[in-house]
């Protein structure tokens, strides 16, 4: 009897986990289909409401809202429905059929002398860190484009006071060659009222009311580089009488008490390359098995308004259970963590350069990561998802930045381990009471009672890009956790294999944790000898040293450039300096975007021109896995133009502008924008720029402290000196 009612319950658990299992795989497939319709319309309609929902920051809503409603409608048809409720306002073009019965008609559209139509190089995602991506509506104005604008003061001068307001009038002459630019009149950059202006030279009129309490006027005018435009002041009057003023710019500052005005002068954006989308050109997809979805990549449309019309008044779906974005609460929200997993997948699928998936592979990610993320039931585990679908992207300019889980990882144990062939080893001691416990090259064999296998794994999973940078970042980290907490070390020493334990404290903070993989202690700036030069170029500025040794044949510089280049000189003219000859190499890619089934990359040829054509010093350059982006730029120009030789492991792989998406929760997700090769036209990602000396790290020299690069730069520098003695 009690076997046939235990049978019974765990059929009834099974029959439980099969039915939710089931439900799940539904949810997903509905979480699938507005995935889709939501990427594709946010980043390709070109209708004016679709720009209306991003400049009210109401895409994170209208996601929040879909995600909800594919939760509470089990039925395909019925969320076939809803789908059309959200996205139809936005685009009411959309058609929308599943073969048998269509759900969405495309609305008729009336004609128009402009044709709005979207051009995209890479996606610009409203961070406000623009770096070259750009995403644009032909006739029409990007709200990004106004971080372009270029501000001039056209008048800042005293305006005599009696104690009373005061009338100004100011006559403006301006002369403009493009069509459709408005001038804006702006308080506190709050827009008052606009104005189109003629393309031809005119006057406007300008007239204020001064506080008696004010007693200076200013206002500056905002234009558009890229526009044929210039203003002047023609006249100036104060209550009907005209003013001769020598300058309009008296050079003071404003303060609390000057009446301020910008006046924005700008026209629609430019296009950003000759290929545009035509009426009658369209994005077809499939939003399930059965039903398919489409609309018109380029609309007609007037000043006012894109065909066919459509309200937003009462637009419901800007809104939603969603609080703040900007909120590090906001991601308990399981919606919330729903939807900045679509977020990513969409632009990924758009604008990472580096994706390589079919779109089955793109889509069984998603379902992947879904499926997990309806499990996660903390913060951390939210975080591990995340990085477990980032890293399937193999890209190291991938960071996740939720400060919520990292400020628990950011003090380490006062020892610096190195990886080497998977295990990591104790590089520098920080504390010298462990000194006498613990010795340089003891292997790290467990973390807080953790294998290290295991915690290698936790911190190598939140990493993504080639094998060498996830262990050299794995390595950032393996003993990290809150400042001051208790660590438990088991290391096995070195020399005996005996197995030995610690306790410490995390007290300690890497100041330059991308400084390489070198323990050599002396990272100076230093004569070897009377005729070689160390230089590290991660730190150093120009040296006088350094400027005389590169134009003397008879000496050699040994460039370290192993971690990043500091800002000094990545602004400098170093390569100039070390050419002889000028080099045009192409190795920047940017990606055209009109579609997700039309992009292009381009690329424009970079010109290196020599300071000066004399003789050169010998060059030798150090490199090694922590030698990424613009370190790699400048070694990838001295391999093609032949001016010295690498000594190291390959770099890094990860080079070209970062591109930044902002979620939910105070989060952040980084990737590459740009596509990277060799100025040899072979590949660069993953693979980096590969030396001419194969030289890597041992366990010896790190017990010896030996730097075998820079040895072997001396080496053959050394060898060189004696040739040309002899």
């Amino acid at each position: 009897m009690f076997k046939a009612k235990f049978s019974l319950f765990i059929c009834i658990i099974l029959c439980v986990q099969t039915v939710c299992a089931q439900d799940n795989q539904r949810f997903i497939d509905r979480l699938m289909m507005f995935a889709k319709l939501a990427g594709n319309i946010e980043y390709f309609s070109p209708t004016d409401q679709v720009a209306w929902a991003n400049r009210y920051s109401g895409w994170d809503h209208i996601y929040i809202n879909g995600i909800e409603m594919a939760n509470k409608l089990h039925d395909e048809d019925t969320f076939t429905d809803s789908l059309i409720r959200i996205f139809k306002p936005l685009e009411p073009s959309l058609f929308v059929t599943d073969g048998k019965k269509i759900w969405s008609h495309a609305e008729h559209s009336q004609k128009s002398d402009l044709v709005i139509s979207k051009q995209q190089i890479g996606l610009d995602l409203l961070s406000g860190t623009q770096r070259g991506f750009k995403s644009i509506r032909l006739n029409r104005r990007s709200e990004m484009s106004d971080i372009d604008l270029f501000e001039v003061p056209i008048l800042n001068v005293e305006v005599p006071s009696n104690g009373k307001d005061r009338k100004v009038t100011i006559d403006i002459q301006y002369q403009v060659t493009d069509q459709q630019i408005k001038m804006a009149l702006m308080k506190n950059w709050k827009t008052l009222h606009v104005r189109p202006l003629s393309s031809s030279d005119s006057t406007f009129e300008l007239q204020f009311t001064i506080p008696a309490d004010q007693s200076r006027i200013a206002i500056h005018a905002l234009m558009d580089l890229d526009k044929k435009i210039s203003v002047q002041i023609a006249s100036f009057m104060i209550d009907g009488k005209k003013i001769a003023l020598t300058s309009f710019d008296d050079g003071r500052q404003t303060d609390s008490l000057t009446f301020m005005r910008q006046m924005k002068i700008s026209g629609n954006d430019s296009p950003l390359f000759e290929a545009q989308n035509q009426i009658g050109d369209t994005l077809h997809f499939a939003l399930s098995k059965n039903v398919t979805a489409s609309f018109p990549l380029a609309v007609y449309g007037d000043y006012e308004h894109t065909y066919p019309k459509a309200t937003m008044d009462t637009y419901p779906y800007v809104k939603s259970s969603l609080q703040s974005r900007n909120d590090s609460k906001a991601i308990d929200n399981r919606w919330a963590r729903l939807a900045n997993v679509i977020r990513i997948w969409n632009v990924f699928r758009i604008a990472y350069v580096y994706n390589t998936f079919t779109d089955q592979e793109q889509d069984q990610l998603l379902r992947n990561t879904l499926s997990k993320m309806l499990n996660v039931s903390s913060s951390e585990d939210y975080y591990d998802t995340i990085w477990q679908m980032l890293a399937q992207y193999k890209d190291s300019h991938i960071f996740f930045s939720m400060d919520t889980i990292e400020s628990a990882y950011k003090w380490i144990a006062p020892l610096t381990v190195m990886p080497l062939e998977g295990n990591f080893y104790i590089k520098k001691i920080h504390d010298k009471a462990l000194a006498s416990k613990v010795s340089i090259g003891d292997e790290v064999i467990a973390v807080d009672n953790k294998p290290i296998e295991e915690v290698t794994a936790k911190f190598k999973n939140r990493t993504s890009g080639s094998e060498a940078n996830r262990m050299l970042r794995t390595s950032f980290f393996v003993l990290s956790g809150k400042e001051g907490s208790d660590v438990t070390l088991k290391l096995r020493n070195h020399k005996n294999n005996s197995v030995y334990e610690i306790v410490t404290k995390r007290t300690f903070q890497e100041q330059n944790i991308f400084q390489g993989s070198t323990f050599v202690q002396n990272r100076n700036n230093r004569l070897v000898d009377s005729n070689i030069y160390y230089f590290d170029y991660t730190q150093s500025g120009y040296t006088d040293t350094l400027l005389r040794f590169i134009d003397d044949p008879s000496k050699t510089v040994i460039f370290d450039l192993r971690g990043y280049i500091s800002m000094q000189m990545l602004e400098s003219s170093m390569i100039s300096k070390l050419l002889r000859d000028t080099v045009v190499a192409k190795s920047m890619y940017g990606l055209q975007i009109l579609s997700p089934d039309k992009k292009e990359f381009v690329s424009d040829n970079d010109t290196y021109i020599p300071e000066n054509r004399g003789p050169k010093a010998q060059f030798f350059f150090l490199a090694d896995a922590s030698t990424q982006s613009a370190p790699e730029s400048f070694l990838d120009i001295m391999k093609y133009g032949h001016i010295g030789k690498i000594i190291g492991t390959p770099t890094s792989g990860a080079n070209g502008t970062i591109n930044n998406l902002d979620l939910i929760g105070n989060t952040s997700v980084t990737f590459s924008g740009v596509k990277v090769l060799n100025s040899d036209g072979m590949q660069h990602h993953l693979i980096g720029v590969k030396p001419d000396y194969y030289i890597d790290y041992t366990l010896n020299d790190i017990l010896s402290g030996r730097d075998p690069m820079l040895e072997k730069a001396i080496s053959l520098a050394k060898e060189r000196n004696i040739k040309s003695i002899n």
